[in-house]
């Protein structure tokens, strides 16, 4: 038996390097999960898990709900109260008429709203007074998008003007036309075009952002982005 040992040892320690090989090759072969998905339930790089679960440490004092209800059928807040928010990030931002008066009454009351999607209807578009680049990406795979994101924070009302990007998708959705007399531009994208704005409606503001992949996990956890 000694004198096989050996060789029973030497077949052990191939089989060994053989099973390293094979696991580095399976870590060096894991591709992505590339699907967007913008889901505060999602902790894939494309979901926004993230920026949900710090909505808490933004927000220390406040009591947070989710609603899947139309402007003016919530049930966690009011359009007749005050020092609320909502807070939307989507793929596409399509109210009617009635819903974005709705917001637009919630916003006057004394509350913010927070809009970012890549898609913003024509009806929103007319109603806030600008006009969104975004068109319809139902026909194009997720693997077509751009990549390396770079957008930035203005100044002001900022202190400083502050870039951030990373190496994964981006929409590239922006503002082509604002009315400078009711709009702040808050942020820009790599060709210092709008992608972030704030207008202000009676005692409240109305903010929208473009680019929603910002939002995401994978943006969130890159290097400094989260701040």
């Amino acid at each position: 038996m000694n004198k096989f040992l050996p060789y029973i040892l030497g077949l052990l320690l191939l089989a060994a390097v053989v099973a390293l090989f094979a696991t580095g090759n399976n870590t060096k072969n894991k591709k992505l999960d590339e699907r967007i998905t913008l889901r505060r339930q999602d902790k894939i790089p494309y979901g926004t898990y993230v920026a949900y679960k710090n909505l808490k440490h933004i927000f220390p004092a406040a009591s947070i709900f989710t609603n899947k209800y139309e402007p003016g059928n919530w049930d966690s807040v009011t359009i007749s109260g005050s020092d609320q928010a909502i807070i939307i990030v989507c793929d596409r931002f399509s109210p009617d008429e009635i819903e974005m008066k709705n917001l637009i009454t919630f916003t006057e009351n004394g509350n913010d709203v927070f809009i970012c999607a890549r898609y913003i209807s024509a009806t929103a578009d007319n109603m806030l007074g600008c006009n969104s680049s975004a068109i319809d990406f139902s026909f194009i795979r997720v693997s077509d998008l751009q990549e390396n994101m770079h957008i930035s924070l203005n100044s002001p009302p900022y202190d400083k003007k502050t870039k951030f990007s990373y190496p994964g998708k981006t929409f590239n959705s922006y503002f082509s036309t604002i009315d400078t007399s009711t709009t702040d531009v808050l942020g820009y994208d790599e060709d210092e075009k709008p992608d972030f704005i704030r207008l202000r409606a009676g005692k409240g503001n109305f903010y929208v952002h473009t680019e929603p992949l910002a939002f995401s996990n994978y943006f969130l956890l890159h290097k400094n982005n989260i701040d």
